[in-house]
């Protein structure tokens, strides 16, 4: 299904806020689990009872015999007594010892005789999967091949029992490094490259956009995954806002033609829940009842706000989110904002942005993706430089990043962690502009690395501008609308 990730705003290191965006950025994990049937034998049957009891056999009466008289004298020693032998019957012939239970057996079931890889579906790459990682708690038995759909299988919701392979975090050494996490959340196994650009909330039903629904949308350009954009607070409360769940119809219709849709919370404005509920056990209820009233588990927190970034938010944050990742199954990524690299100074994310990703590690989120908001950097960074070169440069220092915080971590499954989300066309800082060429040029990369997620800046904005240009409506840098999404989408 199509997931949409709501993010709050991918301002990066800029916010769409103000006269700049004309408008905010936003008005402000249904895994099936596998579980292994254990080999059972049926108990043998108990051998036949035996009936101990023997026939009676009545001894004749004692007979006298008439010799006839001899001198008159009896002579009664003639009868002979012992003529009845009651030994002749014989209970002991019954020998139950001929029945032998162990004659079924039940280990004649060799499952190891399954070979995973030999199964070839079209997204399957099995070079990806390193089992050498994980070979202590990976059991090959509990795997069941005719139940495996190459196209729906997501590694992080599979439980063999206890051990989750998405996560790849029992496998891990423990790191003495100040800087490496453990328990961290390695990406799925499978190589592939989600597609899921964002979509405005507050663009349902609004006619100044190119559609005004997600049938719509589809209908229009045959999108077929977003990132809902965004859930924040209400009113400042612990309540989340309902931009999304007031449109489960639309959103509904739009899975049945095949959509995937994901949730973003947080982004450039408005307050975040993890800011407004006071603890983690009152963050994680409100979540959870997003997740049940829409059905969406696909969530990405964009984090860019300095109040939500601190040790305290950030614990919060993670321990909410292992909640409700335990109870409901979610997944979790992350957009943070990124640099790219200058001189000898590297790039990747930001420092706070590390602690964001670190905290959640060290709790035990298991993380899907760290999205780079590939964007907005200032013209110290882009001074010069084209946009395409400057997302790779950013994503290719991320990658030695995530590799610090999770040890023994491969540049395979390091790319399959990360994302890229450039804004399309003109950027809030004007010098930057993400042309068609850049999308080209991204696109190659996230298909040589297999990156795993791309999205952009926003689907609304796919188009040229009528007149002056309006960096909510278009982009100032194409000719035709959805240029954008027909260079991106080749990522699948």
């Amino acid at each position: 299904m199509l997931s949409i990730v709501v993010a709050l705003g991918l301002a990066g290191c800029g916010s769409f806020e103000g006269g700049d965006r004309g408008e905010p950025w936003g008005p402000a994990l249904e895994d099936e689990v596998a579980v292994p049937r254990e080999a059972t034998a049926e108990a043998p049957g108990e051998p036949p009872r035996v009936d101990d009891k023997a026939d009676a056999i009545a001894p004749e009466d004692d007979t006298a015999i008439d010799d006839g008289a001899v001198d008159d004298a009896l002579v009664p020693d003639t009868l002979v007594a012992d003529t009845f032998v009651a030994d002749t019957f014989v209970p002991d012939t019954f020998v139950p010892d001929t029945f032998v239970p162990d004659a079924f057996v039940a280990d004649t079931f060799v499952p190891d005789t399954f070979v995973p890889d030999t199964f070839v579906a079209d997204t399957f790459v099995p070079d990806t999967f390193v089992p050498d990682t994980v070979a202590d708690t990976f059991v090959a038995d509990t795997f069941v091949a005719d139940t495996f759909v190459a196209d729906t299988f997501v590694a992080d919701t599979f439980v063999s029992d206890t051990f989750v392979p998405e996560t790849l975090a029992d496998a891990r050494a423990d790191s003495a490094a100040e800087t490496s996490v453990t328990d961290a959340a390695p990406p799925p196994t499978v190589a592939t490259t989600d597609y899921a650009p964002y979509f405005y909330t507050w663009g349902w039903g609004n006619p100044v956009y190119p559609f005004t629904s997600l049938v719509d949308m589809f209908d229009k350009t045959g999108l077929d995954g977003v990132t809902l954009a965004f859930v924040v607070s209400s009113g400042g409360a612990c309540t989340a806002t309902r931009g999304i769940p007031n449109h489960q119809a639309d959103i509904e219709a739009y899975r049945a033609k095949g959509g995937r849709v994901k949730a973003s919370f947080g982004g450039a404005s408005g307050k975040y829940l993890e800011n407004t509920c006071a603890d983690a056990a009152s963050l994680a209820a409100v979540i959870t009842a997003f997740v049940d009233e829409t059905g969406i588990t696909d969530l990405d927190f964009d984090v860019e706000q300095a109040i939500a970034m601190n040790a305290t938010i950030n614990a919060r944050r993670a321990a909410a989110l292992l909640e409700v990742q335990k109870k409901r199954g979610i997944q979790v990524s992350f957009t943070l904002a990124a640099n790219p690299r200058v001189g000898t100074t590297a790039g990747g994310i930001t420092a706070a942005s590390v602690e964001v990703v670190r905290a959640a590690l060290a709790a035990g989120v298991r993380v899907s993706h760290v999205n780079l908001m590939t964007m907005d950097y200032g013209t110290y960074y882009s001074s010069g430089r084209k946009m395409g070169d400057l997302a790779i440069s950013a994503l290719t220092d991320a990658l030695a990043q995530l590799k610090k915080l999770i040890p023994g971590l491969t540049d395979a499954e390091g790319w399959q962690m990360l994302g890229a989300t450039p804004m399309i066309g003109v950027n809030d800082v004007l010098s930057e502009v993400f042309t068609l060429a850049d999308a080209k040029t991204l696109a190659d990369f996230a298909k040589a690395k297999r990156l795993g997620l791309v999205a952009f800046w926003a689907i609304q904005r796919d188009q040229p501008c009528a007149g002056e240009l309006d960096l909510v409506l278009c982009t100032g840098a194409q000719t035709a609308k959805y240029q954008f999404h027909q260079v991106l989408r080749t990522v699948r």
